[in-house]
């Protein structure tokens, strides 16, 4: 087998998995680490999104080359919580719309497209977004962001009690995508509108 033949699998099999270990289950009793944060973000059914670890170079956000996806999850009951490691820079690059084909079909945002990025502190309950993905065309998304911080508190107050505190909101920055866009693959510009 080529490498022209292993590149998209090994793809489809990164982007198709159950997700992180990162991500944590409404009841599930894990905690975090002082040198880690809990991420809240909400995202409509259907959805899994992907968050790279990565840097800022030039006011543009450049992907870690060869790291997996730090959080990697689908939203159960309307929100992806994930824990992450403080000192990242983490970028929300790519959205893989499930039942779509053998693995879901992946939209990723590249080439100078906008791609919301975020620092991660210590020890905090950071509220990212509410994220709504709907079809469009067959080869893009429409992406709608909400600020429904007090729906995102309510969850993890219920589902997470081990988690003191009070959960913030966290600084987003829309930045443009280092890098070019790769043949083959569906591109998207994913960023947060003020």
């Amino acid at each position: 087998m080529t490498m022209r033949m292993i590149a998209p699998v090994l793809l489809a099999l990164a982007l198709g998995g159950c997700g992180t270990t990162a991500v944590l289950e409404p009841g599930s009793a894990k905690t975090i680490d002082p040198d880690e944060s809990l991420i809240v973000l909400g995202v409509n059914p259907g959805y899994r999104v992907l968050v790279f670890p990565g840097e800022v170079v030039g006011g543009q956000f450049k992907q870690s080359g060869f790291a997996t996806a730090v959080i990697n999850g689908a939203a159960t009951d309307g929100y992806v919580v994930a824990k992450a490691r403080a000192g990242q820079v983490l970028g929300l690059t790519s959205v893989s719309a499930q039942g779509e084909g053998l693995f879901g079909r992946s939209y990723t945002a590249c080439g100078g497209a906008r791609a919301p990025v975020f620092h991660v502190p210590k020890g905090q309950i950071l509220y990212l977004a509410d994220i709504r993905y709907e079809p469009s065309g067959g080869r893009s998304l429409n992406i709608r962001y909400e600020d429904r911080f007090e729906a995102a508190a309510a969850f993890v107050r219920k589902q997470y009690p081990q988690f003191e505190g009070t959960m913030q909101r966290t600084r987003v920055e829309a930045l443009p995508m280092a890098g070019i866009c790769q043949p083959n693959i569906i591109y998207i510009p994913i960023y947060v509108g003020r």
